[in-house]
Order: structure tokens, then sequence, then C-alpha cells
């Protein structure tokens, strides 16, 4: 034997759940971030534009207030420089000598009052001059710089641009050129006496974009580890629903497989697990069912056929230790064992038939037909022994009662109903068989005054070997099987119909049979006109 241990036999169907959640919930927020991502990086991008153009507004306003005060000969920080003949032609003015760099930036350090970083540049080479940066090793004086991306002439003059320094870094700048002729002579004269062309440029304040991404980092990780929390809990919560009631079921079938048939489970877990745990009861109840029929075919057959094997022994015994000598010995012991040997075959052959039927291996030969003429013949076949009996064999029905069946079956049936009926009703009595078709159905009945079964006995009837007081039989010498009622219930269910019996001790039985009509009359024939049968009495119904 092949013992399997659980990795073998695989994965619980939780874990699977809990897991396969999980992984949903990952690729949903992986999926979210995918798309959200860049949504996201491309907002901050639009609020850094935005925040950037802001910035270069008020570093431009900014500058545009220290050209004016830079211009302004009270306010500028060299206006001790300024030209000291303001009228004269540029050649012809008196310029001063100039003062030494760091003076220079010094005292542009004090004119910005910290209000950003200044530079001046050289107009024509893109030399840094002055740089009032505060950490020297970020300085950029005495550097030749690179201007690119430069706009186009705002208001007041003022315009944006890019510099590129030499060690590859960028940066933004708003600047305005110093005109000459009001501009003192910073760092000498050209080869033309005039004073240099300078450029006053405010270095706007770096904006970083960053990366959403990574501002994000932890509100991701916190959302996608809320998101595998919940689906966990969720997959177990799922799991726990799906599992238990395959847990039970499981042990239900494991013990269904030891013998306890009785085992019956809740209905719970959604529609299938649901139905399967009603089919799972249907089953274990017909399996149940099944083998309590089993049980009790065994034991009816075994008592049946006790008595017929004993007299048969008894008398095969008998001729063989020579008891019987005289020829005229052995004819009584013969009819006996011709008798029950005849029982015994019969009682083999319905337990057959009743098996076809029940596990529908017994096809029908269904055609159409008229009922009115299987129950002609039934009666017809039954006038000789009713008038033998003295017994009032009574007809009430008119063709055509048109249906789909297997005649030979349902005269069978017929047969079998009538049959009872003589066998129970005394001499004097009357067997009524009649039917009638409604819109849907036709209803045919069989009638008899009879001895009448016990109300106890009546819902066993139509059981197997079921057999009521024998001692009302009309017929003492005349057994039944037992399986006739059985029989003809199984045959009246395969088409599609349904039998019933009313009966009340001394005064009568009635059966009543319903089979589906094969065409809807266009008026119903007798529909105020039941068969009526109550506790009381069995009300037979008179012939119109």
């Amino acid at each position: 034997m092949v013992v399997t241990t659980g990795r073998e036999k695989g994965w619980r169907l939780s874990t699977k759940l809990i897991i396969t959640y999980s992984f949903v919930a990952l690729i949903a927020v992986a999926a979210s971030v995918a798309v959200a991502l860049p949504l996201l990086q491309r907002y901050q991008d639009d609020q850094v534009k935005e925040e950037r153009q802001r910035t270069m507004v008020e570093e431009g306003q900014r500058l545009n207030t220290l050209y004016v005060l830079f211009q302004n000969t009270k306010t500028s920080p060299f206006k001790d420089l300024m030209v000291l003949n303001p009228d004269a032609a540029v050649k012809n003015r008196k310029w001063p000598d100039p003062l030494p760099v760091d003076v220079i930036r010094q005292r542009f350090a004090d004119f910005t009052q910290g209000n950003g970083r200044l530079l001046i540049i050289t107009e024509k080479d893109q030399q840094v001059m002055v740089d009032t940066a505060a950490d020297p090793k970020a300085s950029l004086a005495g550097n030749f710089v690179q201007f690119t991306r430069i706009t186009n002439s705002t208001s007041n003059g003022r315009q944006d641009a890019s510099l590129t320094a030499p060690n590859g870094q960028v940066y933004s700048l708003v600047w305005r050129g110093l005109p000459r002729e009001t501009a003192p002579n910073l760092f000498g004269l050209t080869n033309q006496n005039v004073p240099q062309p300078y450029i006053l440029a405010l270095v706007v304040p770096d904006i970083p974009a960053h990366e959403v991404w990574q501002d994000l980092s932890l509100i991701l990780a916190g959302a996608g580890g809320v998101a595998l929390l919940v689906a966990s809990l969720a997959g177990f919560l799922l799991a726990r629903s799906l599992t238990r009631p395959l847990v039970r079921l499981t042990e239900a079938s494991q013990a269904v497989a030891r013998g306890d048939y009785a085992q019956r489970v809740q209905p719970e877990g959604g529609y299938e697990l649901t139905r399967l745990a009603e089919t799972f009861n249907q089953m274990t109840y017909n399996v149940d069912k099944s083998q309590r029929i089993q049980r009790q075919l065994i034991a009816n057959v075994s008592h049946e056929l006790k008595t017929p094997l004993t007299s048969i022994q008894g008398f095969s015994q008998a001729m063989l230790d020579g008891i019987l000598r005289r020829p005229e010995d052995f004819v009584r012991p013969a009819e006996i064992i011709s008798h029950e040997t005849a029982r015994m075959i019969r009682l083999v052959n319905g337990l057959l038939d009743l098996s076809k039927l029940e596990s529908g291996q017994a096809a029908l030969h269904l055609s159409e037909l008229d009922l009115a003429q299987v129950l002609k013949n039934c009666a017809d076949s039954f006038a000789p022994q009713a008038h033998s009996n003295e017994v009032k064999l009574l007809t009430d029905f008119k063709s055509p009662l048109l249906l789909k069946g297997d005649p030979d079956r349902l005269n069978q049936v017929f047969s079998n109903l009538i049959h009872n009926a003589l066998k129970f009703t005394p001499a004097g009595g009357t067997i009524r068989l009649m039917a009638y078709r409604t819109a849907t159905n036709i209803i045919a009945s069989v009638t008899d005054s009879g001895a009448g079964i016990a109300a106890a006995d009546l819902p066993n009837i139509f059981e197997r070997f079921y057999q009521s007081d024998k001692s009302r039989r009309r017929d003492l010498a005349e057994e039944g099987t037992g399986l006739g009622l059985a029989i003809s219930r199984e045959i009246i269910q395969a088409h599609g119909g349904k039998i019933e019996a009313a009966s009340e001790l001394n005064k009568g039985t009635q059966f009543i049979i319903t089979l589906p009509s094969f065409v809807k009359p266009n008026i119903q024939e007798r529909p105020n006109e039941p068969l009526k049968v109550n506790s009381k009495s069995v009300e037979l119904v008179k012939n119109k």
C-alpha cells in the first residue's frame, strides 16, 4: 500500500485561496501604481514648472529693483565712482580708477543684502567678474561661462537664460545688461577708453523635480501592506466558508464509506456547495434506502422461499427415503411441489421485472393508444372469472382516451388491480372500472366493494412483499407474491403518472390512476365529477 504525504497531496485549498487573493491584491496595487505614478509625475512636473516660472518672475522683479537702485546715483553701491561729467561725450569723460575685485564683490554683497545670488558677467566674453555666493567653493568668479536657452526679452529688458559652468553644472538666471553710458568703470576701460559692457544677473534658486515614486515609496509600501493584509483576511474568510462545508462533507463521506449511511450534512457555503451538500444528502438517502430495501428484500425473499423450499425438501426426502411406495401416494406431493415451484418462478420473475423497472432497464414501448380499448380488453378478460365468482364487473368510460403509453404494461397494471379486486370482493359484490378525461390528464379507477384495507396497512400496500391481512381474501388458497402493486406503481410512474389508493374496512377499496393525456381536448369531459374517496366510505361514481 502506498502512503501519500501531505506534500504529495498538494497545498490546502485555504492556502491556495489566501495566496491567490494576496497575489491578486498585489497585482491590483501594482496596476494602480503603474497607472497613477505617470499621472502623478506629470502633475508634479507641471507644478515644478509653474513654481519655476513663478520664481523666475519674482527673481526678475527683484532684479529690476536692484537694477534701478544700481542706476540711481544716490543708492548705487558705486555712487562715488559714477562719472563726474555725465553730460560729456563718453570718450571725453573722466573715468575713475577701478577698485580691487574684493572691494567690488563686498559692495555688491552689501548691495543685495542677502536677496539672492548676484553675478556680474562681461557681456562680450561671458566671464564672471563677481559672484556673491556665500560659499567660496561654489563661486564662479573668474570662470568663463556659457549662456544657453536664452529667452526673448521680457518686460523692462529682463531676460531668462541658463548658465553652464565649466564643471558642467547648469544654473538658471535672470539678467539685464548694464548701459555703459551710466555704469561706473568697475574693471577698467576697453582699448577705446570706454567702460566694459556688463551683465547684471540673479541666480534663480534651484527647484528640484522629485521623483514621485521616491516621495510616495512609504505610502505605497503601506498601501501594499494593508492591501496584502486585507486580501489575506478576505482569503482566509472565503477559504473558511468554502473549506468548512467541504471538511464536513469529507467527514460524512468517510463515515458513509465505513457503512454509516445515515450521514447528512447541512447545506451551506453558497450556491454550488449547497447544491453539492443537497446532492450528497440525496445520494446518502438513496443509498440508505437502497440498503434498507436490499436488507428487506433479502429478508422477504428468504421468508417467501422458506415455506415452499421446506415443502419441496420434505416431499423430496420422503420420496428418496421410500416412505411413499404406491403410485397414488406421489400425486399429492407432486402437485404441491409443482405448485410451490410455480410460485417461486412467479416470485423470481416478479423480482426481476420490478428490478428492471426500478433501475430503468425495462424499456417501455410507447405509442399512441386509446386507454378505453385497454380497459375494455381487461374487462373482457376477467368477465368469465367475475361471473364465476358472482361479482358484477361494471365499466364506465367512453372512447377515445388518448395517451402515449405501453399497452402491454398498462394492461398489466389494470389486470393486476382487477385481479386483486376479485380476490377480495365476496359474492354479490361489485367491481367498477371507470375512466374519464380532463384538460391535461386521464383519470382511471378500479373500485371494489370488498373487505377493504386497514388504515395501518394502506400506506404500505405499494411496498414489495407487503400483503394485508390474508383472512379477508375471498380465495384463501390463492397466494400472491406481494409484488403486483409495487410493479404497478413503477409502471405508472414510468408513464409520468401516479397511482393512489383509498379504502375502508368492510366497504371497499379504490385505486386511482392519473396519466398525462396525449392531446388537450377542446371540451373538458366530466370536469366536476372527480373520483371521491374519504375516510368514511368509498363513494362509487355512478354512470351517467
